[in-house]
Protein backbone atom coordinates (compact mmCIF):
# COMPACT_ATOMS: atom_id res chain seq x y z
CA UNK A 1 0.00 0.00 0.00
CA UNK A 2 1.27 3.61 -0.78
CA UNK A 3 1.87 6.12 1.77
CA UNK A 4 2.35 9.58 2.11
CA UNK A 5 4.61 10.57 4.56
CA UNK A 6 6.36 13.90 6.02
CA UNK A 7 9.76 13.24 7.14
CA UNK A 8 11.70 16.12 8.45
CA UNK A 9 15.01 16.51 8.76
CA UNK A 10 16.63 19.60 10.77
CA UNK A 11 14.89 22.46 9.24
CA UNK A 12 13.92 20.76 6.26
CA UNK A 13 10.37 18.67 5.05
CA UNK A 14 9.68 16.32 3.14
CA UNK A 15 6.61 15.02 1.70
CA UNK A 16 6.90 11.61 -0.04
CA UNK A 17 5.42 8.83 -0.96
CA UNK A 18 6.75 5.29 0.09
CA UNK A 19 5.54 1.65 -0.32
CA UNK A 20 4.52 0.77 3.48
CA UNK A 21 6.39 -2.52 2.69
CA UNK A 22 9.73 -0.60 2.33
CA UNK A 23 12.30 -0.55 5.03
CA UNK A 24 12.51 2.54 6.72
CA UNK A 25 16.42 2.88 6.71
CA UNK A 26 16.10 2.25 3.00
CA UNK A 27 13.59 5.38 2.82
CA UNK A 28 16.46 7.19 4.59
CA UNK A 29 19.33 6.28 2.20
CA UNK A 30 17.38 6.44 -1.29
CA UNK A 31 16.73 9.88 0.25
CA UNK A 32 20.35 10.72 1.09
CA UNK A 33 21.47 9.70 -2.57
CA UNK A 34 18.63 11.31 -4.16
CA UNK A 35 18.46 14.63 -2.39
CA UNK A 36 21.39 16.78 -3.15
CA UNK A 37 21.29 19.27 0.15
CA UNK A 38 20.94 15.68 2.20
CA UNK A 39 24.13 13.69 1.63
CA UNK A 40 26.15 16.17 3.93
CA UNK A 41 23.71 16.50 6.48
CA UNK A 42 22.89 13.01 6.88
CA UNK A 43 26.92 12.24 6.95
CA UNK A 44 27.04 14.80 9.99
CA UNK A 45 23.88 12.95 11.73
CA UNK A 46 25.42 9.62 11.36
CA UNK A 47 23.73 8.50 14.71
CA UNK A 48 20.44 9.24 14.77
CA UNK A 49 17.27 8.04 15.95
CA UNK A 50 13.30 8.50 13.79
CA UNK A 51 10.52 9.69 16.18
CA UNK A 52 7.06 9.47 14.99
CA UNK A 53 6.19 13.65 15.83
CA UNK A 54 2.83 13.08 17.33
CA UNK A 55 3.45 10.66 19.81
CA UNK A 56 7.45 11.03 20.13
CA UNK A 57 7.23 7.13 19.34
CA UNK A 58 11.26 5.19 18.73
CA UNK A 59 10.77 4.17 15.49
CA UNK A 60 12.77 1.53 14.36
CA UNK A 61 14.59 1.96 11.26
CA UNK A 62 15.24 -1.56 10.30
CA UNK A 63 11.70 -2.15 10.32
CA UNK A 64 9.29 -1.79 7.30
CA UNK A 65 6.63 1.28 7.64
CA UNK A 66 3.96 -1.11 8.05
CA UNK A 67 5.30 -2.96 10.94
CA UNK A 68 5.96 0.61 12.40
CA UNK A 69 1.97 1.27 12.28
CA UNK A 70 3.38 4.07 9.75
CA UNK A 71 0.54 5.45 8.10
CA UNK A 72 -0.08 8.24 5.49
CA UNK A 73 -0.43 11.44 6.98
CA UNK A 74 2.12 10.74 9.85
CA UNK A 75 5.12 13.02 10.27
CA UNK A 76 8.57 11.74 10.99
CA UNK A 77 11.81 13.24 12.97
CA UNK A 78 14.99 12.61 12.11
CA UNK A 79 17.24 13.51 15.32
CA UNK A 80 20.95 13.09 16.26
CA UNK A 81 21.75 11.14 18.92
CA UNK A 82 25.37 11.63 19.23
CA UNK A 83 26.75 13.37 22.24
CA UNK A 84 26.34 16.95 20.93
CA UNK A 85 22.54 16.10 20.13
CA UNK A 86 20.70 18.39 22.45
CA UNK A 87 21.67 21.53 20.81
CA UNK A 88 20.71 19.89 17.44
CA UNK A 89 17.65 18.50 19.18
CA UNK A 90 16.50 21.97 19.90
CA UNK A 91 18.04 23.47 16.32
CA UNK A 92 15.36 20.79 14.72
CA UNK A 93 12.54 22.10 17.59
CA UNK A 94 11.86 17.86 18.82
CA UNK A 95 13.26 19.15 22.51
CA UNK A 96 10.88 22.10 22.33
CA UNK A 97 7.75 20.02 21.00
CA UNK A 98 8.01 17.18 23.63
CA UNK A 99 8.38 19.97 26.66
CA UNK A 100 5.05 20.95 26.01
Amino acid sequence: MRLTITIRIVANTYDIQVNSEQRIKTTLRVMKENIQDLTHLLHLLADVEVREKHSGRRINIGQTFEEEKIYSGYELVVIPTNNASLSKRKKIGYEKEKSS
